[in-house]
């Protein structure tokens, strides 16, 4: 067994900084070929062995990709003359998460590198990657493209849109597909794309009155009226629930109320990103229209 100096230790203290340095940088090309052989070898957890600079690359950009923040922090390092074994924690958190929730995971790594060399032959990461993993799956399947909106000022009405669904994902096609007509002054019919009868009743009907330059808006959903206006927009979130049921002896009863819609950001004209959760099944493109002409509608204000 070689004995490493403590020349030799400090060295590879130095060098192990900067490896980690370099890799929270998201410079993966620099990374690679700056502390990796060229034919090294790496696994992370249980994965399948990658071997070689272009592999290792290709493998770390589509880890890399999901991120938009990464740091390492070792907590401890312990340095052999052909190896050396670190115990780190890394901090991750997914790109474009509307929580920036950060992700820390713990584990161990081992280094293959002898002590005099400038770049290691192996990587054996045991930092279990199942958290990290998860975050991004529940991420992609909530970010997956539900349509593509067009809205275009209508013809027939001063100041209101006609909009339209295309590229509707799969599980929206068809009787939950809708049609928005902005059929009125100051009125709005989301009506379905494919009526069971010939004079189809409207989901949802939105209308309004512009005093002051404060928006007040009635919106009718399946006959239920709820009413908002644009001071409730700006200052607090929207969260659309079921209505206040009344017993037979007509004494009002609220019965845990459902949670229809929620949009987890404040209206602005400065805002051009929302994000919002349907928590109904039936009519969800609806429900999304009604959000897009609040947006529109509140972005048309002459707010300061």
């Amino acid at each position: 067994m070689s004995f490493v100096t403590w020349e030799q230790l400090e060295k590879t203290r130095t060098w192990i900084r900067a490896f980690y340095e370099a890799c929270d940088s998201f410079n993966i090309q620099h990374w690679i070929n700056e502390f990796f052989e060229s034919d090294a070898i790496v696994q992370v957890a249980n994965s399948p062995i990658i071997t070689g600079h272009q592999d290792i690359i290709n493998y770390f950009e589509q880890q890399y990709s999901h991120l938009s923040y990464m740091k390492h922090t070792i907590k401890r390092m312990d340095v052999l003359s052909e190896r050396i074994y670190v115990h780190v924690e890394t901090i991750f958190i997914i790109e474009n998460d509307p929580e920036q929730r950060p992700i820390i995971l713990k584990g161990l790594v081992i280094i293959g590198k002898k002590i005099d060399d400038t770049k290691l032959t192996f990587l054996n990461s045991y930092v279990g990657p199942a958290p990290f993993l998860n975050r991004i799956q529940m991420y992609i399947e909530s970010n997956k493209q539900v349509a593509k909106v067009k809205a275009v000022p209508s013809d027939e009405h001063a100041d209101q849109f006609r909009i339209t669904f295309s590229q509707i994902a799969e599980k929206y096609v068809g009787s939950d597909s809708c049609i928005v007509e902005p059929d009125r002054k100051n009125h709005y019919s989301i009506y379905p794309r494919y009526p069971q009868a010939n004079k189809p009743t409207p989901y949802f009907e939105l209308s309004y009155q512009n005093i002051n330059n404060e928006y007040h808006y009635r919106l009718t959903i399946n006959n239920r009226l709820y009413q908002l206006e644009s001071g409730d927009l700006n200052h607090r979130h929207l969260t659309i629930i079921d209505n206040i049921h009344s017993n037979t002896d007509g004494q009002n009863q609220l019965n845990r109320p459902e949670t229809f819609c929620q949009v987890n950001d404040y209206f602005s004209k400065l805002n051009k990103i929302y994000h919002v959760n349907i928590e109904v099944e039936q009519w969800p493109l609806g429900y999304l229209a009604v959000i897009i002409l609040l947006h529109l509608h509140e972005s048309q204000r002459n707010v300061d």
